[in-house]
């Protein structure tokens, strides 16, 4: 199998598992994604949200609070048990999808990928790119969430060690700045999801390569940003 049927098959619902009780107990007050996006974005342009990777949509749940004028909030996953366990918990329209899946869906106000690109199968993901970029209102918001070493890495993925399925750590966000269709508002870096490293833990590891990750804002207009 490759990495995409792998996910597909069987890790994307173990992934779901491991992390559900997690998920359930999480304060999203405290979620650096939820909060840069709600100090960044004008909460009163935002009438639509999807989130591609979205496991149980519990950020979903949060965000379509702070932005009162959201009326439509999708959800996207490819584990099955963190669609029926979204729509179980918080009533959101989930459904299970891959990141490289087309969507029937018109575009969105905002686009959260948040720490998915980092597993896409590299035969795929130009067209996880193009995915992405199609659900993206023009003149609208794209947030990319994901590892971003000083310089790409591939890592073999230790949850399926009998398998070639790989983590890819890059800035993603580069690649759609490069389109020249997309700029950036905002970035932040920080030292991933462990809430127990001391400050100088966290600076060690955004300065150095153990652990480094951003949060990126995009902004998208197709002739804006041609001189």
């Amino acid at each position: 199998m490759n990495q995409y049927e792998i996910f597909s098959k069987q890790e994307a619902d173990q992934w779901f598992e491991r992390n559900k009780n997690a998920m359930h107990s999480k304060i999203l007050d405290n979620d650096l994604c939820s909060q840069f996006l709600k100090n960044n974005l004008p909460v009163e342009e935002i009438h639509s949200i999807i989130e591609l990777g979205a496991a149980n949509g519990n950020r979903l749940h949060y965000l379509k609070n702070i932005f009162p004028n959201c009326t439509r909030v999708i959800g996207t996953d490819l584990s099955q048990k963190a669609v029926d366990d979204g729509k179980k918990l918080y009533g959101l329209t989930m459904y299970k999808a891959a990141i490289e899946d087309s969507l029937n869906e018109e575009p969105f106000d905002l686009v959260i990928v948040h720490g998915v690109l980092c597993w896409v199968d590299r035969n795929n993901l130009f067209k996880a790119i193009c995915n992405i970029d199609n659900l993206v209102r023009n003149n609208k918001y794209l947030c990319i969430s994901d590892f971003d070493p000083f310089y790409p890495q591939k890592n073999k993925y230790h949850h399926t060690p009998d398998e070639e399925v790989y983590t890819y750590k890059q800035d993603y966000a580069q690649i759609f700045l490069a389109s020249k269709n997309y700029a950036i508002l905002q970035k932040i870096y920080h030292a991933g999801s462990n809430q127990q490293y001391s400050l100088p833990e966290k600076n060690e590891k955004i300065l150095t390569q153990s652990d480094r990750r951003s949060i990126s804002l995009l902004h998208k207009n197709i002739s804006a940003y041609y001189f």
